[in-house]
């Protein structure tokens, strides 16, 4: 589309001028970096008492509220090349079911509007 992307070096260009592969290699790495986060959120691990031995800074909140920045930052950025690449007839539907988890859409949980998200779990947007 007309967003801009920056290059690795700090070059600038419209994301409807990327090549194909280029635009294909940033969606990937936007889709491994929403894995990330997800894995961030979702993995009991977190609790393993050994990561406060030897990270004694470490937190387990402060580390998923990073996480859920960076899911919605990256999910946001994503969004115009996913465009972009739909336009040209690129097949993403395997990587972003990849990267969501999901095929099909998510069942609500109850009748109501959802309130800016404030109700959905991450559990029913990335099913493990």
């Amino acid at each position: 589309m007309y967003d801009v992307h920056t290059t690795a070096n700090g070059d600038t260009l419209l994301i409807c001028c990327m090549t194909d592969d280029h635009l294909m290699n940033t969606i990937r790495v936007l889709a491994s970096k929403i894995q990330v986060a997800v894995e961030v959120l979702t993995n009991p691990q977190l609790d393993d008492p050994l990561i406060a031995v030897f990270q004694p800074k470490f937190s387990k909140a402060s580390m998923q509220d990073r996480a859920k920045e960076s899911l919605e930052l990256f999910h946001e950025r994503l969004q115009p090349y996913v465009m972009e690449a739909a336009l040209r007839g690129l097949e993403i539907t395997p990587l972003l079911q990849g990267t969501y988890g999901r095929s099909a859409s998510v069942p609500m949980r109850s009748p109501r509007v959802l309130e800016a998200h404030l109700d959905v779990e991450i559990d029913a947007i990335f099913p493990c």
